[in-house]
C-alpha cells in the first residue's frame, strides 16, 4: 500500500509538471486528446490515466515481483 501511495504522489508530481511545462515548450509532445478521455480531470490529468497508470501499474508490479519472488 505504501508503494502505491508513493507511486501515486511521485507520478502526479511528474505528470503534472510534464503537462504544465509542455505547453510552454516548443518541442511539446505530451497532451491528452479531449475526444478520447472521460473529461473528468484532477490537476489537468484525466481520471482514467490516474487510475490505470498511477494506481494499477504499481499494484501489478508489486504483485508480479511477489509472484516471481515466491517461485525463485
Amino acid at each position: 500500500m505504501l508503494t502505491i501511495l508513493a507511486s501515486l504522489i511521485a507520478g502526479y508530481i511528474v505528470e503534472f509538471w510534464a503537462v504544465r511545462h509542455g505547453k510552454k515548450d516548443r518541442t511539446f509532445i505530451w497532451e491528452y486528446n479531449s475526444k478520447s478521455n472521460l473529461g473528468i480531470k484532477i490537476f489537468d490529468i484525466p481520471i482514467e490515466d490516474s487510475i490505470v497508470f498511477l494506481v494499477l501499474t504499481p499494484i501489478f508490479i508489486v504483485y508480479f515481483y511477489e509472484f516471481i519472488n515466491k517461485f525463485i
